[in-house]
């Protein structure tokens, strides 16, 4: 890698390479977490041994071409090119290229963009994952059961709910419960949960059939730095636009969706026959969701597009220095779809598919002086929907409301060698957001988002860092 060659703006620089890696993956549960030799208790669930290997060889350049310089609004102007060819032993040979620009309009601003195809081949624990339960959320409960608030469940309202019922028995029978409670009276709430139950045991295993998952990803951005002197000369502003098309996307499968293509939410099994969708449905002895199996598939897209913006800005103070940092994802869409032939889904605004907030803000205020800092770090989401609203937009279950969570740190630079950290998570001791209220059926009392909400309340750390 060096310098290629002199153009008349700069030097041409480049980088060729090649190489091989092999991984290799094995876990060995204990045998009773194997899938045959245990039930279900609460927390712990089965699991059984993975193992397996990929191996992929790899030729890739890359170059930085400068191809205009110091002329008017065009202090820089310079091209990123690079490709990657991965011959992989499961997924074949796949390319991955991007075209990237670079251009100083002056000292004070900066514009940058482009495009990139990504290929990312299955990894061994897509591939080979033994299979392997857990608890996964399931918009709208049970569509068998009269509670349930999916619109084409076993509800009065539905015109084929004799037809559900009817598929929910043969279910059940396949699943080896030919005589249920449910069987016998099918406007009764089985099971071991009287309320509207929005969670699912799901069986993930591995896939060696997949394909690689293709991305398309465009952006658009700017960076400006503070033409002002004074206090305001530090500041900086980053503000960049994305686009990102995945097709193929690699993901289990999603229980919902398996129900949902079952019982012809998507139109796809009118005449309510056992399909394939139905055969990944296990029932239990009352007549009740018991598993679905979601192995990993190639599904199929993912299509989002936001912006990115990232202010800096930080000037002497009292005599130390005072640094403020906000960082803002500004959401314009997310949608998916489950195979290449369903509907896309639009996820904006809703707690599915992980939690796709309109928008986030991130805030960090430090102060630093003489080897010791304090900072304060603020949190915020805004109010958002529940994750059945991606699918049923007149779902009754509610979301969360806005909220703001602060944490509190400092530190101090004893030596070369020794520095001290301290900080109070959650400071003002901040409740989570009670996620899945339902009027009338469910307070929800305990059920939160804990990716986004913190369940634990204050807390204090302290700790030391050595270096030797």
């Amino acid at each position: 890698q060096g310098e290629v060659f002199e153009l008349p703006s700069g030097p041409l620089q480049a980088a060729l390479g090649a190489s091989t890696r092999r991984n290799t993956f094995a876990f060995r549960p204990d045998s009773l977490l194997d899938t045959h030799s245990i039930e279900y208790p609460i927390g712990l669930f089965p699991t059984s041994p993975t193992v397996g290997e990929t191996e992929v060889k790899e030729l890739y350049a890359e170059a930085l071409v400068p191809v205009l310089s110091d002329l008017p609004f065009i202090k820089e102007f310079n091209l990123e090119l690079g490709a990657r060819y991965s011959d992989y032993n499961t997924s074949g040979g796949i390319w991955t290229y991007k075209s990237l620009v670079d251009w100083s309009v002056n000292d004070d601003l900066r514009i940058r963009g482009g495009y990139q195809l990504a290929n990312r081949a299955p990894n061994t624990a897509e591939l080979f994952l033994g299979s392997s339960t857990s608890v996964v959320p399931f918009a709208g409960g049970d569509p068998c059961l009269t509670n349930t608030l999916n619109t084409w469940g076993n509800l009065p309202g539905n015109p084929n709910q004799a037809k559900v019922v009817a598929l929910c028995n043969v279910i059940n029978e396949k699943s080896g419960f030919p005589n249920t409670p449910y069987k016998q009276n099918p406007n009764a709430i089985v099971g071991p949960f009287a309320f509207n139950f929005p969670l699912e045991l799901a069986i993930t295993s591995g896939n060696p059939n997949l394909r690689n998952e293709e991305a398309d990803t465009f952006t658009l951005g700017f960076v400006m730095n503070s033409p002002f002197e004074g206090i305001l000369e530090s500041a900086t502003l980053a503000v960049d636009w994305y686009q990102i098309e995945i097709a193929d996307a690699i993901a289990p499968g999603d229980s919902w969706s398996v129900y949902a293509k079952c019982f012809n939410q998507d139109g796809s099994n009118p005449t309510y026959s056992y399909v394939e969708s139905c055969e990944l449905i296990a029932r239990d002895q009352d007549g009740y969701r018991a598993t679905v199996v979601t192995p990993y598939l190639n599904l199929g897209g993912i299509e989002t597009s936001g912006i990115d913006v990232q202010f800096n800005w930080g000037f002497d103070a009292f005599g130390g220095a005072l640094n403020l940092s906000s960082v803002v994802n500004i959401l314009d869409y997310y949608r998916n779809q489950q195979t290449a032939k369903d509907p896309w889904i639009d996820h904006t605004g809703t707690l599915s598919q992980g939690g796709q907030y309109d928008y986030r803000v991130l805030n960090t205020l430090t102060y630093s002086r003489d080897g010791w800092s304090v900072g304060l770090r603020h949190n915020f989401l805004p109010e958002i929907e529940n994750l059945a609203y991606a699918t049923n937009k007149a779902t009754p279950v509610q979301g969360a409301d806005s909220y703001h969570n602060f944490a509190a740190f400092g530190g101090y630079t004893v030596s070369d060698k020794i520095a001290l950290r301290a900080g109070i998570d959650n400071l003002f001791d901040q409740d989570p957001e009670i996620v899945g209220y339902n009027p009338g059926v469910t307070n929800a009392r305990g059920a939160t988002s804990p990716g986004y909400y913190d369940p634990i309340g204050r807390r204090y750390y302290l700790g030391v860092d050595l270096s030797f």
